[in-house]
């Protein structure tokens, strides 16, 4: 059976579900004490609820109902004009210690017939489990009471602490429509929160682990970036995009693939940041929008070099052609990282986007084991949103082959570039090398690569330079 789906409020939770909670189905959120349930539960209730169709928030024996309200208040999500209206609160703590579950149901059907709620969170559930006198009886209040809330057709969310295989073993989990699990773990210098869908009655939900987070905002949820990909079987390549930096679309034969995916590789100073910004400023120059995100750059001081590149990019970011993230490479949460450069991505509608440089990721992503997942899903949904995607990869001398061996990024690269630079004479002299181009015949010859004040990056011709020479133009 499948009901309508009520949204839930909490962002990037709906996806997780496969659209949101069903408007009679009867729900265990559970998770250990301080894991965020109340707040993800309450968060579900001031989203929805209204004067028309309330949401009624029963406590139990866990916490006093006067802290569940001023712990409440905190949340930007909370309204103070809809409680006692829309969110009304009611504590059945006496009601079950004096006469168990018999009156407890006795009170939720009164209270329900009369008020007919959208919404019902019991918290917490588990002391219904301590007070029955047996499984059964637990088992025989559930069934009369899911009876009661189809009837009035009320998401209910029974929020309950017991550890897991707890929950699983209950009657509960056999009667209820849907199971959602939250855990928090230990991980680097932070803690990790995860939501897991156990059960889901009629929902196409995501499966695994999804990272999560609770601030003043309330509870956001960040779906995996792998169980987002899209099948690739009917992905298309629409052909090269000219890459708006001179002397490099000869170099590729044409210039980058639309919607594909580009590396360049190179040693510190060689200039793949350089190429890297040249490429998305020529692009929003000409009208394609695009994102530059630095793991080591902040906004404020990549705006400084925009001079430097002939352009004017606080013109560019205020007409919506620019934007700049800045992705810390400490205890790095991919799919964090991941959902908001999609989510700018999508705002800004990218055509380029940077990924400057993802190689300092690789020892910073927790878990460590998500790095290559990370990576192949990031590329294929920019690219799936028609954006071609440059990452920069950093390693130097005998070490870039080893390195680029294995980088996820550069094995499904359409292009693969690399930068050197070695100190002579008359200053730096840079060559970049096409080393792979699935679009035609590579050579790998070198074509000097020049950093011009006021016009940013210049390739030049192939050639085979003598030591000791090459200067910009």
């Amino acid at each position: 059976m499948t009901w309508p789906s009520l949204k839930t409020g909490v962002p990037g939770l709906d996806a997780v579900l496969g659209g949101g909670l069903g408007d009679a189905s009867l729900n265990l959120l559970s998770g250990p004490p301080g894991v965020g349930k109340t707040v993800m539960a309450q968060q579900v209730v001031y989203s929805g609820a209204t004067e028309e169709r309330p949401a009624l928030y029963f406590t139990t024996t866990t916490e006093p109902l006067e802290k569940v309200i001023a712990h409440v208040q905190g949340f930007a999500f909370f309204r103070r004009e809809l409680v006692g209206r829309a969110v009304q609160y009611h504590c059945l703590g006496e009601t079950l210690s004096l006469g168990g579950l018999t009156r407890v149901l006795e009170a939720l059907r009164a209270e329900l017939t009369r008020t007919f709620p959208a919404y019902l969170v019991i918290d917490s559930f588990r002391a219904f489990r301590d007070f029955a006198p047996s499984q059964h009886d637990l088992a025989v209040f559930l069934h009369e009471l899911a009876g009661t809330l189809s009837a009035v057709r009320c998401l209910t969310l029974l929020l309950d602490e017991s550890p897991l295989p707890e929950v699983m073993g209950s009657p509960a989990a056999a009667i209820v429509d849907g199971i959602i699990h939250l855990q928090a773990s230990g991980s680097g210098r932070s803690d990790r929160r995860c939501v897991q869908v156990i059960k889901l009655r009629g929902s196409g939900y995501l499966p695994g682990l999804h990272l999560f987070s609770v601030d003043a905002r309330g509870v956001t949820v960040y779906p995996r970036l792998a169980s987002l990909v899209p099948d690739p079987t009917g992905a298309t390549c629409d052909g090269l995009r000219p890459s708006g930096i001179p002397g490099l679309d000869l170099a590729l034969g044409g210039g980058l693939p639309s919607s594909g995916v580009a590396v360049v590789s190179g040693c510190p100073g060689a200039g793949k940041t350089a190429l890297g910004l040249s490429w998305v400023l020529a692009g929003a120059a000409s009208g394609e929008p695009g994102v530059f995100a630095s793991t080591h750059d902040y906004p404020a001081r990549l705006r400084r070099t925009g001079p430097a590149f002939g352009s004017d990019v606080g013109r560019l970011e205020h007409s919506g052609l620019l934007r700049f993230l800045y992705v810390p490479p400490l205890d790095v949460e991919v799919d964090r990282v991941g959902l908001e450069l999609l989510r700018t991505v999508e705002n800004l509608g990218a055509r380029r986007v940077v990924l400057d440089a993802v190689t300092d990721l690789e020892t910073a992503v927790i878990p460590p084991d998500e790095y290559q997942g990370f990576i192949y899903a990031l590329s294929h949904l920019l690219c799936q949103r028609g954006a071609t995607v440059l990452f920069t990869a950093s390693a130097s001398g005998s070490e870039e082959d080893a390195c680029l061996g294995r980088l996820p990024a550069a094995r499904l690269a359409d292009v693969l570039m690399r930068v050197e630079s070695r100190l002579t004479q008359s200053g730096i002299y840079r060559v970049l090398r096409v080393v792979k181009a699935r679009s035609g015949e590579t050579t790998g010859i070198p074509h000097p690569l020049h950093i011009v004040p006021g016009r940013g990056v210049i390739v030049g011709p192939a050639e085979k330079p003598a030591a000791g020479e090459g200067t910009a133009p």
